[in-house]
């Protein structure tokens, strides 16, 4: 059996196609799921970005946003391959601040909104 002759079948790229989008289809439903259970329990703080990088082949852009709950403070870092694309060149974005929901049995557990921005 060879395999560059099963990955040519249609229907076996068919199959691949869908259970790819399928997962990433559920794994934005349990990520958008978490968020809401974050806003629905009230719990949000304003985080602050200190700063936006590029890494990886696929030069993923990340950034790094700092935020305070219960006087702790707590460093993420998300990918973000749509804002601030260019902020690792002009650093425009740092210093910008967003609302940031987080789980309040964990603070650890965190989502930073740019769509609310401070």
């Amino acid at each position: 059996m060879n395999i560059s002759r099963i990955f040519k079948d249609s229907r076996i790229q068919l199959v691949l196609v869908v259970l790819i989008l399928g997962f990433f289809y559920f794994r934005t439903l349990n990520k958008n799921k978490k968020i809401n259970t974050f806003k629905n329990k009230n719990s949000y703080t304003i985080g602050e970005i200190i700063d936006q990088n590029i890494s990886g082949f696929n030069e993923n852009f990340y950034v790094k946003f700092i935020y305070e709950v219960n006087g702790k403070r707590y460093t993420e870092s998300v990918d973000n391959p749509y804002e601030f694309r260019d902020c690792y060149k002009t650093r425009e974005c740092i210093g910008k601040k967003f609302v940031v929901y987080f789980n309040p049995d964990n603070p650890e557990e965190a989502y930073i909104d740019f769509d609310d921005e401070r």
